[in-house]
């Protein structure tokens, strides 16, 4: 030990707590911390609740439109051709279309008007 420090002995210590006060502050803190920890759950709860409750709309409509992603991305390559010119691969636009048959009100008027659009044959629009 150091020769100016003052080595506590356990009269020493028992003159200022008990072994009951030590119990005590610990169980204090332990109903604190709980406390705290249970606010926090409840808080959490709670905001969960109000998105699930309040915002569902809200939330739908951010899922839909996520779920859609429309872009253009270039092709990296130009034309390929072969050893004559003749090309094998060229680059073109191609679209596509996606129908959810739940979603359609009159799916026949709908498909008519697809094939008319994208000047489908009859064997096409059957196959759709």
């Amino acid at each position: 030990m150091w020769p100016f420090r003052r080595e506590k002995t356990r009269q020493s210590i028992g003159r200022y707590m008990s072994a009951g006060t030590l119990a005590n502050s610990f169980d204090r803190r332990t109903i604190v911390i709980g406390a705290l920890q249970g606010s926090v759950g409840v808080l959490l709860a709670a905001r969960m609740g109000w998105i699930a409750l309040a915002e569902t709309e809200r939330y739908q409509m951010l899922s839909e439109s996520n779920r859609v992603n429309l872009s253009l991305i270039p092709p990296r390559r130009g034309c390929i051709l072969d050893r004559n010119g003749t090309p094998l691969a060229s680059n073109r636009a191609d679209f596509r279309v996606d129908l959810i048959p739940d979603s359609l009100t009159d799916p026949d008027r709908t498909i008519t008007e697809l094939g008319q659009l994208l000047s489908l044959t009859a064997i096409e629009m059957r196959d759709l």
